[in-house]
């Protein structure tokens, strides 16, 4: 273009034939052009530069946020100078104060440990022998009456071996009788048939795997420790022999699940070694419905919505706390009696990332967490109060207030003029959340965040890392069942150990088959007493009532 302005004919073509005072005004007018010309590339050039600078500080407040991720502390919780510090507010003195028991205040729970439950073995120990007589004469002291005693708690781990030995009788009549010219008593049953080993070793077993994250490995080398020797192979099909005992309760645990109206919802990635058409990789996701009752893990190929498409049911109707994953926008979308209620701790995150990403925004983002913190205080009040049945109404209207001016606050910021990259993005993803955010103003009991969904796929992460995933669908359907079984019955205050014995000894009495009985070993159909003697020792058992 700069060619053709620098040519005297694109402005005229006789040129040669004007006078001097013509020629200047062309000359004029062309270097006119010239000068838009390269005014217009110059402005480009800024816009691009714009444009660049913008990119750069997009890069940076990225990589600032990766190297949080990579290099920092996981935890939101801080140590010594805290955020609120940061950004100004006044701290407490630290206090001069010795962590632990005080001299001279009463215990919180001034009862010790109650072990009265467990087994004795009683060990009477006598005086010297060169003690027991007097040095000069000889004379034996005499016992007294009064003895010192005291308790040492210990643990014993020991295999043995039950020695089974089933009496025989012969007939000893001619009556006409049904009873055959041999008889031979039962004996116990065998939770699996023709296999030497017993219920408790699968107790031991799948309790370390999926309630302890043990690995196979590592339990059979701990076995060994107390000179028993178990074969993989065996173990392993063991376990896909085990399998079908819990079916049946884990589909009568997805329906109870499915009858709440309240749920918390999250997914996390988890190894399955299991080709799958279509599918590239091994990711698969590991899903979480946790209601007030019961817990189901699900574990699936995608992390489409098409996994809480399938589970719920298009009529339900609830309350889903979770995070702003766009699979639950279109489960919402799709099913209307479902309402999302978005969690207050991922929206705190976002601040804090700002913080991270955006230093000179760090004070105002702070400022924002500070008040995010607040209304997690004032809604923890509102919800005792809730629960207690006093004072609800002044917790409740002081939540309401604050959350009409935070409400303004965001409305404020974002019809200024200052609202930049950082700003912009975070507080526009909030009000576009906005309704989803204030379910629990009118759900006292819906919680502000999905915290509950997300400690309980932690136990998952530890199984993982240390078992590296499923390598079968067999072994990936007996992960998502024992997770939810064992999660439901931890929500109960139930000892998962006493109850995977009962029930394990209870399908080995059955012959290796679900027992008749297997409702009763629902938490919420269990009758009251065996209630009791599932619960854990010092624990409040769940009440259904």
């Amino acid at each position: 273009m700069i060619d053709r302005f620098r040519d005297i004919s694109f402005f005229c073509k006789d040129f040669g034939q004007l006078d001097a005072a013509q020629q200047l005004q062309v000359q004029a007018r062309r270097w006119e052009y010239e000068a838009c010309y390269w005014q217009s590339r110059f402005d480009q050039a800024k816009e691009r530069a714009k444009e660049l600078e913008a990119e750069n500080a997009q890069l940076k407040a990225k990589l600032k946020l990766r190297e949080k991720q990579l290099f920092e502390r996981k935890s939101e919780k801080n140590k010594g100078k805290g955020n609120e510090r940061q950004a100004g507010s006044e701290s407490k003195p630290k206090s001069s104060k010795p962590r632990g028991q005080q001299k001279g205040k009463a215990r919180k729970n001034s009862s010790r440990r109650d072990y009265s439950h467990l087994p004795v073995k009683e060990e009477c120990y006598d005086v010297d022998e060169a003690q027991q007589r007097c040095p000069k004469c000889g004379q034996v002291n005499p016992l007294i009456a009064s003895e010192d005693q005291s308790e040492i708690i210990e643990i014993e781990v020991k295999g043995y071996r039950r020695k089974i030995i089933k009496k025989k009788r012969r007939k000893g009549c001619q009556c006409d009788n049904a009873l055959p010219p041999i008889i031979t008593a039962k004996g116990p049953g065998r939770l699996l048939p023709r296999s030497p080993y017993g219920a408790s070793i699968w107790v031991e077993l799948l309790l370390n795997k999926f309630h302890y994250a043990i690995p196979v490995n590592r339990s059979i080398r701990r076995l060994e420790d107390i000179e028993m020797s178990l074969p993989v192979g065996t173990l392993t099909d063991g376990f896909a022999r085990l399998l079908p005992l819990f079916t049946d309760l884990y589909q009568k645990l997805k329906e109870h699940n499915l009858k709440a109206d309240l749920w918390g919802a999250d997914e996390t990635g988890y190894k399955v070694f299991v080709p799958v058409e279509g599918k590239v990789g091994n990711r698969w996701q590991l899903w979480i419905f946790h209601s007030q009752q019961a817990v189901v893990y699900l574990l699936r190929s995608t992390r489409s919505a098409q996994v809480p498409l399938e589970y719920f049911d298009k009529e339900m109707k609830g309350i889903f706390v979770v995070d702003r994953y766009s699979a639950y926008k279109k489960l919402a979308r799709l099913y209307p009696g479902l309402v999302l209620a978005f969690c207050w701790a991922h929206l705190r995150r976002d601040f804090l990332d700002c913080a991270v990403k955006w230093p000179a925004l760090q004070d105002w983002a702070l400022v924002w967490v500070q008040r995010i913190n607040l209304i997690f205080h004032i809604n923890n009040r509102r919800r005792k109060a809730f629960l207690s049945g006093q004072d609800y109404q002044q917790e409740d209207q002081q939540l309401r207030g604050q959350i009409k001016a935070l409400k303004e606050q965001i409305d404020q910021e974002l019809s200024g003029n200052d609202v930049d990259a950082g700003k912009g993005e975070v507080l526009e993803s909030l009000n576009r959340h906005w309704q989803g955010l204030t379910v629990f103003v009118n759900h006292p009991e819906v919680p502000m965040d999905n915290n509950g969904s997300e400690r309980a796929l932690r136990l998952s992460k530890l199984i993982l890392k240390n078992s590296y995933g499923c390598m079968s669908d067999w072994s990936a359907q007996l992960t998502e069942t024992l997770l939810s079984l064992f999660a439901t019955l931890s929500l109960w205050n139930l000892n998962v150990r006493i109850w995977l014995t009962r029930y394990l000894e209870a399908c080995a009495q059955n012959k290796g088959k679900v027992p008749e009985n297997s409702d009763s070993f629902l938490p919420w159909l269990m009758p009251k007493r065996q209630l009791q003697q599932f619960q854990k020792p010092n624990v409040q058992a769940f009440d259904s009532s």
